[in-house]
């Protein structure tokens, strides 16, 4: 009967851990910043060919940028003061290429 209660402390040892020490660092809000910026000036490009479907451009960006569709749609809407500042920017292709030179704006 010792024997059974000294295995089950055991055994809980080795299931229930005692919480570990919250994750130190994060993402950088810097970099989240300019990869947002990235994609709206994207979005706003595709939206400017006005041959994709909105459907298509989120699928797109999401391939793009690594990021699951709804991170796309969310990033989209909650920055849509940079969108509305960027369509009436209207960049045309040579600003873009030259702003963001990883991109085929062709």
């Amino acid at each position: 009967m010792a024997n059974a209660i000294r295995g089950k402390k055991v055994n809980n040892g080795f299931i229930i851990r005692p919480a570990s020490r919250p994750r130190v660092g994060g993402r950088n809000l810097v970099l989240i910043e300019k990869r947002n910026l990235h994609l709206l000036y994207r979005f706003a490009w595709y939206r400017s060919k006005a041959r994709y479907s909105f459907e298509w451009m989120i699928r797109q960006l999401a391939h793009e940028f690594y990021l699951s569709e709804y991170t796309v749609g969310k990033i989209i809407q909650n920055d849509a003061e940079e969108l509305i500042a960027i369509r009436n920017e209207k960049p045309n292709q040579k600003t873009l290429q030259r702003k963001y030179p990883f991109f085929n704006w062709g």
